[in-house]
């Protein structure tokens, strides 16, 4: 695989030497166009995956090489490091490689066993981990991930007009965003490891009493997630539409057209602060060479006509609230299985 390399393609190393497509076709399932690489991945997520995995006490900055070996891109194809993840396994009180494994790679056949090195073991960094790990369990809001949420919404709200700007204005904008891409990736390394302490509590404790599957079913129905925001909105579009003739009329017709058709409409207002809101979004989002719901009209398009054919009772909202309505149920219920033991009670409450 290695003999042949795309003009992108990175090296393992020999403290990061093995990767996966586990996961990592989730997030760029296609080749990753070598713009985006270099000018998104490596000057931004890249950085900031790295200074996540410092910050939250998994590794020292000498661990890693330069660039650092915090993700890899192999034949043009993106992949996750094994040692990043499985070193969070082995360093964190109470957890392993394997157990890394089987959350994080699906126990993939393909992924090759773990191999201890003298390096690995560290007590520095278990004890950190173990500090981070009181600081999540015992915390319901992580200040800079709200904090920025909200330079998020401004820096879109202040964009300028990109059609306006030249080529060397395009390219200098998108150069001063890499610092911010580094910042928001640390906060998405401590999201995303810290959002997996609490489940795996649960899941211990409802696996240890003999209910392994209420552990997946109280995960499963967590609710209030900024991500799932968007098919909510997208939701209350299609309403809009069964609700409008004239703008059933108006996707009845087809695509062609269809822009034409909403001018000036309540509907187009509510379509552009939707854009304006989610217009990142779409398929493949974490390459900038892919089209979004901003640049591609068709993707809306085609997401509200599917959408507006369901009837009420696929509201999102509501399948959300039966979750819910589920999930405090067995809550309450375990809860009540393990009044004798107030330690592992209080764990599966934090988790």
């Amino acid at each position: 695989m290695l003999a042949d390399k795309w003009i992108i393609d990175r090296t393992p190393t020999k403290r990061f030497p093995s990767y996966t497509r586990g996961n990592a076709a989730d997030v760029l399932a296609d080749p990753v166009s070598p713009l985006g690489w270099s000018l998104c991945w490596e000057k931004g997520v890249v950085l900031g995956c790295k200074v996540g995995f410092v910050t939250f006490g998994v590794f020292d900055h000498e661990d890693y090489g330069t660039p650092p070996e915090t993700f890899g891109l192999f034949g043009g194809y993106f992949y996750n490091s094994l040692m990043q993840a499985r070193l969070m396994g082995v360093r964190m009180p109470g957890a392993s490689p394997e157990a890394v494994d089987a959350a994080y790679f699906d126990a993939n056949p393909d992924v090759p066993p773990y191999v201890a090195e003298p390096w690995h073991e560290s007590p520095a960094h278990e004890v950190k981990l173990g500090e981070t790990m009181a600081y999540v369990m015992g915390s319901t809001v992580h200040p800079p991930v709200e904090q920025q949420k909200v330079l998020a919404i401004k820096i879109r709200a202040e964009r300028p007009n990109l059609s306006k700007l030249s080529d060397a204005e395009l390219v200098a904008r998108a150069r001063s965003m890499a610092p911010i891409l580094v910042e928001t990736f640390e906060q998405h390394v401590w999201s995303s490891l810290g959002a997996s302490l609490g489940p795996g509590a649960v899941q211990a404790i409802t696996a240890a009493i003999g209910r392994p599957e209420d552990g997946v079913r109280l995960i499963g129905a967590v609710g209030d997630v900024d991500s799932a925001l968007i098919a909510i909105d997208l939701w209350d579009l299609s309403r809009t539409i069964r609700s409008t003739p004239e703008i059933t009329a108006a996707f009845d017709a087809g695509f062609e057209g269809w822009e034409g058709r909403i001018a000036g409409t309540e509907f187009e207002k509510a379509l552009n602060a939707f854009k304006l809101k989610h217009g990142s979004r779409g398929p493949n989002e974490w390459d900038p060479a892919a089209h979004s719901y901003e640049t591609n009209p068709r993707l809306a398009f085609a997401q509200l006509d599917r959408l507006r054919h369901q009837s009420d009772g696929s509201d999102p909202r509501a399948a959300s609230k039966r979750n819910g309505a589920e999930r405090a149920r067995l809550f309450a219920e375990i809860s009540e299985a393990l009044a004798g033991d107030a330690e592992t009670a209080g764990m599966f409450a934090a988790g």
